[in-house]
């Protein structure tokens, strides 16, 4: 996946090396994006870097028409863009569901800016084709002032020739009248003239006249159709400058229109750049959690990695544990037999000890019957020594207490022989017990 945004990585940095000059490509980036994402989308084996592509070789497009202050956060942005590394395996569902939902929302608000861009663009270009046409439509305005200056100029002069004329039909006018005067003072003299001679040479300088003044007639009428002709040039030219007059009003209300428009272009590109800013902005700000949220994954990578560490070292306790579990289970198997015997053998001592308990009470109470008989001995033995040991000369009445002593001496003998009995019955208990235990085992 790294290996196809390699190229896009070094045409950025030999810009930054460069200075943001577009000059890291033969004919600018826009030129190497279009060759590139041909050859990465041919290369590219998921929807993500296809994607990832498309959006690189769109931004890297528009790169020449970014201002070359802002070239170097647009870079910034463009290497924000490309995969730095292969993805880590391990991430949590949490945390990839995160990184989708955010890449979701990059890809939209990046889609949003390219909208914008394209219909930024498009604004500039209907923009520049209205001024191109405002200056057009201002370069007609300024012939079409030029045509009437023109026009009036030739009025002028047709008013000029006209008066000329005029003057000159004036002139050829008075001529005539003194022409006609000069006829009539001929005629009077011709009435007063009596010389034939003089008769006819007043004739001939009559009709010089004559053809003078017919001449003069003919100058006149050249004259006045001249004057008309003038006329209806200068009606001509009023009625061509009244409709350069409406033209020009016309072309004067679109350029007003045009300004309208421009003014309205320009305040939704203004609109639109600060929508740029805007979303500008809230990608920063994205931009910001997802490095927190890089950061937080590269914490919890880490703490999976650790954990990973943990849980073969795990593994391989639990490995050795199912062997001793194994171990034990035999062992187990083992000590429960043991166990068994074991309880038998205890029911066994259980017994024992019940019977123990028996023979200890029939040992203490041979040992009370051994020591009441020795009680008894030294009785016996103590009363048979007073017997003994009284005096010769005791008197005839001793003898009764004698005779208590001996009867005395004669009960602890009988209590002695009773007790001897006992302890041998109890011996021989004892005895019989040990026999049954001994059989028993």
């Amino acid at each position: 996946m790294v290996l196809i945004f390699e190229p896009p990585k070094k045409m950025l940095a030999l810009e930054i090396r460069n200075g943001y000059q577009n000059d890291s490509y033969p004919g600018g980036l826009a030129k190497f994006a279009k060759l590139w994402e041909g050859w990465a989308l041919q290369k590219a084996v998921s929807d993500e870097e296809r994607q990832t592509t498309q959006w690189v070789a769109k931004g890297l497009s528009f790169f020449h028409r970014v201002s070359l202050g802002e070239r170097a956060g647009y870079v910034t942005k463009l290497l924000d863009l490309l995969p730095k590394e292969a993805p880590i395996e391990g991430i949590s569902p949490e945390a990839s569901h995160e990184k989708d939902e955010f890449v979701q929302l990059k890809d939209s608000v990046l889609s949003e800016i390219a909208d914008l861009g394209t219909q930024q663009e498009q604004l500039h270009a209907d923009l520049n084709q209205l001024t191109r046409r405002r200056i057009q439509l201002e370069q007609e305005v300024a012939s079409l002032d030029t045509q009437k200056q023109q026009l009036l100029a030739n009025v002028n002069e047709l008013d000029q020739r006209e008066g000329t004329l005029r003057f000159e039909v004036e002139s050829l006018g008075n001529q005539r009248l003194q022409l006609e005067t000069e006829v009539n003072r001929f005629s009077s003299e011709e009435r007063s003239l009596v010389a034939s001679h003089e008769m006819d040479d007043l004739a001939q300088r009559k009709e010089a006249v004559r053809l003078e003044i017919a001449s003069l007639d003919t100058q006149q009428q050249q004259l006045l159709a001249n004057v008309n002709e003038l006329t209806r040039q200068k009606e001509h030219l009023e009625l061509e400058a009244a409709g350069l007059d409406s033209h020009k009003q016309q072309l004067l209300a679109s350029v007003n229109e045009l300004d309208q428009r421009e003014e309205a272009l320009g305040t939704e590109v203004a609109s639109l750049a600060d929508q740029r800013l805007q979303l500008q902005a809230e990608i920063n700000k994205l931009q910001s959690e997802q490095d927190v949220k890089q950061s937080h994954n590269q914490q919890m990578q880490s703490q999976q990695a650790e954990l990973k560490s943990g849980i073969d070292a795990l593994g391989a306790l639990n490995a050795g544990l199912e062997e001793r579990k194994i171990q034990l289970e035999n062992e187990a198997e083992i000590a429960n037999a043991e166990v068994a015997k074991l309880t038998g053998l205890i029911k066994h001592l259980e017994s024992d000890a019940n019977e123990s308990k028996i023979a200890l009470s029939q040992l203490d109470e041979l040992n009370r019957l051994i020591e009441r008989r020795i009680e008894l001995e030294d009785e016996i033995k103590r009363k048979s020594k007073e017997l003994r040991d009284l005096p010769a000369f005791i008197g005839a009445g001793q003898n009764g207490h004698n005779e208590h002593v001996r009867e005395e001496i004669d009960k602890l003998k009988e209590q002695k022989v009773q007790l001897e009995s006992e302890i041998v019955n109890s011996k021989r208990d004892l005895e019989s017990r040990r026999r049954q235990r001994e059989n028993a085992g």
